[in-house]
């Protein structure tokens, strides 16, 4: 936006924030929300009430954080089932039915094997832990979110390694 400023180029400037602050609370250990979801994961009992009153609890004082508990004069969020998140994009309700069950993988680890057995290249390819002999001792295995959270941190390290190039376009697109 800077450098089409100073070119005289005719921009329609977007307001954005440092996305930083939202990675921070949804990646934060101990304290984010993966964190937190996890953590109702392993314990006995956990559940999706459980896992919003402690996001009310952990992220109270967190801008971009918003919940019924937190403000309740708001109809954003529905009463012990919803937050929200104000992203740089835009605000996301995010309904918890179903997160701490979603959450858990429960693909036991015989099943894994089979899958991985099968005759197609690309089962092997997601299941390649399938692979380890039976008498191999197994952890519980990661849940989703940590799956995802682990896959993020190897995308972020294979582009951290990259050269980004841009391209300009000689005319842009009429808004």
């Amino acid at each position: 936006q800077e450098e089409y400023a100073r070119e005289g180029i005719d921009w329609i400037t977007i307001d954005y924030f440092n996305n930083e602050q939202i990675c921070r609370m949804i990646d934060e250990p101990k304290k984010g929300i993966i964190a937190i979801l996890d953590e109702q994961c392993s314990v006995g009992g956990g559940s999706d009430a459980a896992f919003l009153a402690h996001l009310d609890a952990a992220l109270a004082s967190n801008d971009r954080f918003d919940s019924h508990k937190k403000n309740p004069s708001s109809s954003a969020c529905a009463r012990e089932i919803e937050f929200k998140i104000c992203h740089f994009a835009g605000d996301v309700v995010y309904t918890t039915e179903g997160f701490v069950e979603k959450n858990n993988d429960t693909l036991f680890h015989d099943i894994k094997r089979m899958l991985y057995g099968c005759g197609q290249p690309s089962l092997k390819t997601m299941y390649p832990d399938g692979a380890d002999p039976m008498t191999a001792v197994h952890k519980i295995p990661p849940t989703a979110a940590t799956a995802f959270r682990t896959s993020m941190n190897e995308l972020v390290g294979i582009l951290t390694q990259k050269f980004p190039f841009y391209i300009r376009c000689i005319k842009p697109n009429a808004g």
